[in-house]
């Protein structure tokens, strides 16, 4: 976690609210957080402001889940905070853009002391060579197991030596041996856990600032891969695709079907709350503080289209698109829904097709990919239903 200034905001200068000589300065603060870590700032706030009397911290706080979207609409709107909480996985870009300062000024000045930093948290929010942002604090990931479940499943503990295949092999002998799912995220639970397995395959793709480009890189002339291509470069690697026609075009769709190939690819939803209705207007976070969105397009938005705040993709929707739009062949599109996410979680012993011994859960559609009747566990729909 980073503390970023923002370039746009007047505030910065010292001239939004007040500013004039022995006058005090309005300064805006915006953060992320549980409610411990917004009691904990705040505490922090008035400490500062009982020290510095001349300055007024105007303070924001809310859930994560919707943060990105109001820092996204404030920057597009010239009106972001002075100094937010930011994240090494957006800092490059909002440094690209010319949206954050540059505070080499005032640490070479003295005004922020870094005397007693380490050089490696001192370079934390730093982009050739300038600091657009000075890290809150270091932490360390691990992995936790529960030595019960190992035992329970036969397996023995992991050990400093565990490959990435033992890793899998693991997951899936427990989701066999005791039904339940080996691990519920990727190791990490966010792109750092990703990151580290290119690298250990030898795919210099990014370093950790540049971990959320997309497509190819330059430095210094020479070009690296982005996350894109090095998912390419790693055999077995699967990709979830929010196959709807927005969040990716049909032709980006048709070229991951391609490469990787059916048994490789899976079709996700990702969807919000309203997916599957007919309203024009939701919320997504929390209903009491989340924030307001607009459905249109067939995608919701941010309130002033500059970005989109989710899916509303239904199942069948993403099978229609691929396609109807994508030019897959339909059996493909099927499986990319159904089977090839039982393989990868392991359940591909009975679910994710129709075999014997397999549960019986079928779903009807008809031309046009719209579902006409669902049959599981004893459940009858559609023509299902009509039907001894």
């Amino acid at each position: 976690m980073l503390l970023t200034g923002c370039a746009s905001a007047p505030a910065a200068s010292g001239t939004s609210a007040g500013g004039a000589e022995g006058e005090p300065v309005t300064i805006r603060f915006m953060w992320w957080g549980s409610q411990t870590r917004h009691d904990q700032t705040i505490q922090m706030i008035e400490m500062f402001m009982e020290q510095n009397p001349d300055i007024i911290v105007e303070y924001e706080y809310g859930g994560f889940d919707t943060y990105w979207d109001k820092i996204t609409s404030m920057m597009a709107a010239g009106d972001a905070p002075d100094v937010f909480q930011n994240s090494v996985a957006y800092i490059l870009s909002h440094a690209e853009n010319d949206q954050l300062l540059d505070l080499n000024l005032y640490i070479e000045s003295g005004v922020i002391d870094l005397s007693k930093w380490d050089d490696v948290s001192k370079t934390l929010g730093a982009i050739d060579g300038k600091t657009y942002g000075l890290t809150m604090g270091n932490s360390a990931q691990c992995m936790l197991y529960d030595p019960a479940v190992f035992e329970q499943a036969g397996l023995d503990k992991p050990t400093m030596d565990w490959t990435w295949d033992d890793y899998h092999t693991a997951l899936k002998q427990i989701q066999e041996k005791t039904g339940m799912y080996g691990d519920s995220c990727y190791p990490a639970s966010l792109i750092e856990g990703y990151v580290m397995k290119l690298r250990q395959n030898g795919i210099r793709a990014c370093s950790q600032r540049t971990a959320r480009r997309l497509l190819m890189v330059r430095r210094g002339g020479f070009r690296f891969p982005g996350i894109a291509e090095s998912a390419f470069c790693i055999e077995g690697m699967y990709a979830e695709i929010i196959a709807d026609g927005c969040h990716l075009p049909p032709e980006i769709l048709r070229m991951v079907w391609r490469l990787l190939g059916p048994e490789h690819v899976i079709l996700t939803c990702d969807a919000i709350r309203c997916a599957g209705t007919d309203v024009t207007e939701s919320i997504i976070g929390s209903v009491e503080n989340g924030m307001p969105i607009i459905i249109e397009d067939e995608v919701a938005k941010i309130p002033d289209r500059s970005a989109f705040a989710g899916s509303v993709a239904t199942a069948q929707r993403l099978v229609r698109v691929m396609y109807q739009k994508a030019n897959v062949p339909l059996e493909d599109c099927v499986r990319m829904y159904t089977l090839t996410p039982a393989q990868l979680i392991g359940m591909d012993g009975c679910k994710g097709s129709l075999e014997i011994g397999k549960d019986a859960d079928l779903v009807c559609f008809n031309g046009n990919i719209e579902v006409q009747g669902v049959l599981t566990a004893g459940y009858r729909s559609g023509v299902f239903a009509e039907k001894n």
